[in-house]
């Protein structure tokens, strides 16, 4: 009885990593089918939320913890997405920015996510391929990033460090468009 448990535990786990990955494969598919375009910033940024305001007549208005109010335009293609995005991250109150800090203008956000990588390939056409544990991923870091030497460093040290499923070491955003990591920090 106790080995059959334990068999239908595993493989109910299996069957949620499948299809988690399958989900986010699609998700990622039809983001791209539908021609979003990548984070553009020129800024990129995590932020703390305190407040957002949302209107069906106006524009959005992204009120952060720091004092500082971002706008999220009404009249762009990816408004509902962004405010969607912007009301999950409300829980965590961390959001991931790519938008203009002069306009203060939001063109794309993320929710950052704890993971732990593992394994790191090798810089192959300006871009590092990075897997994480969980739902089956590959994404990008870009070798040209100003970042990117303080990402790879924190990625490659989570990799040797091999932390269990349960317990990541990372906080990562990235560009589902893209797929390219756009930041990387220790997990608080």
């Amino acid at each position: 009885m106790k080995f059959t448990v334990i068999r239908a535990v595993i493989a109910t786990t299996f069957a949620a990593l499948l299809l988690g990955g399958f989900l986010m494969a699609s998700v990622q598919g039809s983001e791209r089918r539908k021609g979003a375009a990548p984070m553009t910033g020129p800024d990129f940024l995590i932020v703390k939320i305190k407040s957002y305001d949302q209107s069906p007549d106006r524009d959005g208005l992204l009120h952060l913890q720091d004092g500082g109010t971002w706008r999220v335009l009404i009249d762009r293609g990816d408004y509902i997405a962004n405010s969607a995005g912007i009301g999950r991250a409300m829980r965590s109150g961390l959001l991931f920015i790519s938008g203009d800090e002069r306009t203060r203008i939001v063109d794309r956000i993320d929710i950052p996510r704890p993971l732990s990588a593992i394994s790191v390939g090798p810089l192959k056409e300006g871009r590092y391929a990075v897997s994480f544990a969980g739902p089956p991923s590959i994404y990008y870091l870009v070798g040209s990033r100003p970042w990117a030497a303080a990402a790879l460093a924190l990625l490659q040290d989570s990799v040797a460090k091999r932390p269990p499923f349960y317990e990541p070491d990372l906080l990562v955003s990235s560009d589902i468009v893209t797929s390219e990591i756009m930041d990387v920090r220790p997990a608080p």
